[in-house]
């Protein structure tokens, strides 16, 4: 007797029996899509799990855009936010040697003709720092984990200075917020660990500052005495009564930490989020407020050196008996970020920036007047401050000292950006524009 295998079994005219007259075409398909779609969906899940999950949390104030008020302000003043962007990306982006990482600086060409345009060659790990800092701020994802997948490939962090190290930090820090690995998390610990030490204050490193002829540093406890004989500005004296100043311009190593290169902000927000130690913050919030030079005189150090556990303060960096103001108002702005900056020192550099036909680079403490270059880099940091403060009359004033850097030739490549001028050549700076669009965005 034959075995009837009817769930198998054909008929003669092609018809399907038993199981297969039960799987028209339509549900066959939906049952591959079911099963397609499962894995997919479970392939996903684990490359989140194996990529997102358990990764770090990290809370961080954004900064808030500027309003259409001052964005007009600025704009009157030939600062124009999209025109700055679009020009920034296509001359120093788009168009440059390399089209990832951003370049130096680029020299414009000149009135002769073989003063051509150039690149400079050189990348800075501060400049993609901020570039950084804009894809993330535009939620530009693809722009952003790009830049930094080739900051990682092309750059030896660990090589850098502290200043170019904090600046990486902070940028990486806003990057992991939106859209940082488990890998990611475990480099970022790295880095943290790479710049401060257990008492959450950031290592020391090896750099030039001016020779002293009298004591050098001085410590906060002795900082008012240091100031009224003058031994922590250096050799006051040798020109006697008559004002007039001879300071030596000779150099001796320290190893120190910059005073600007203390990012109070990031140091809150490492501390709240758990990189650093508890007490992180107040620590250094405390070595920075304690280098001011005195009421009279509400300017900060140029670096700091703990020696046997005290900290010494050195207030020049080029000759002796002078404040470095560009470094000094990094350091204002860093106050001003977590709402520590005084008045006596918002005071002074009012007065300061409405006093003087430029804000110069350089305070003289024996003449009691800022001399020497302008500098551009200040203007930034005062607007910032004014932004904070809530000032828009210093915030005006800044644009339109900024104004007379803005390129309006129509011809020129760089219009609409900032530009300086430099050996009788007009040149672009990465670092000028993108911080630039960083406060008027």
């Amino acid at each position: 007797m034959k075995r009837r295998t009817a769930n198998f079994i054909m008929k003669q005219n092609g018809e399907k029996t038993g199981i297969f007259a039960r799987i028209d075409r339509k549900t066959l398909i939906t049952i591959i899509s079911i099963t397609l779609g499962v894995l997919i969906l479970g392939g996903l899940y684990l490359w989140y799990v194996r990529n997102y999950a358990n990764a770090r949390k990290v809370d961080l104030e954004t900064d808030k855009a500027l309003s259409y008020e001052l964005q007009s302000v600025a704009a009157d003043n030939g600062i124009v936010k999209d025109f700055l962007w679009s020009r920034t990306k296509e001359l120093m982006l788009k168009n440059a040697d390399d089209k990832t990482l951003i370049v130096e600086k680029v020299t414009l060409p000149g009135k002769l003709i073989d003063q051509e345009q150039s690149e400079s060659g050189t990348y800075s790990l501060e400049d993609q720092s901020l570039l950084l800092r804009i894809y993330v701020s535009d939620n530009n994802r693809i722009a952003a984990k790009s830049l930094y997948s080739e900051i990682n490939k092309r750059f030896d962090i660990d090589s850098e200075s502290v200043p170019s190290k904090v600046a990486y930090l902070e940028a990486f820090l806003y990057y992991y917020s939106s859209y940082g690995t488990k890998d990611d998390a475990e480099n970022l610990s790295a880095l943290v660990n790479s710049l401060f030490d257990e008492q959450g204050l950031l290592k020391p490193e090896s750099f030039e500052v001016s020779k002293y002829s009298g004591q050098a540093y001085v410590s906060s406890a002795d900082e008012n005495e240091a100031l009224s004989t003058g031994s922590a500005m250096g050799d006051l004296e040798a020109g006697g009564t008559n004002g007039s100043y001879q300071g030596s311009d000779e150099k001796k190593t320290i190893n120190g930490v910059l005073l600007s290169s203390i990012d109070l902000k990031l140091i809150k927000a490492l501390e709240t989020n758990e990189f650093l130690p508890e007490g992180s913050y107040e620590r250094n919030l405390k070595i920075v407020k304690d280098s001011v030079l005195g009421s009279d005189l509400p300017l900060y150090a140029y670096a700091y050196e703990i020696n046997d556990g005290e900290v010494g303060y050195v207030y020049s960096s080029g000759i002796t008996g002078t404040v470095d103001l560009t470094q000094c108002v990094m350091t204002m702005r860093n106050l001003a970020e977590v709402d520590e900056l005084s008045e006596a020192s918002y005071s002074w550099l009012k007065s300061t920036l409405y006093g003087t036909e430029r804000f110069a680079d350089t305070y003289f403490i024996v003449t009691g007047r800022p001399d020497g270059n302008e500098s551009v880099e200040a203007y930034f940091c005062i607007a910032r401050i004014a932004l904070i403060k809530g000032d828009d009359d210093v915030f005006g004033f800044c644009m339109q000292r900024l104004g007379a850097h803005v390129a309006t030739l129509d011809s020129s490549p760089a219009l609409s950006m900032i530009f300086r001028s430099e050996d009788g050549r007009n040149v672009v700076y990465a670092k000028d524009n993108l911080e630039m669009y960083l406060i008027i965005r």
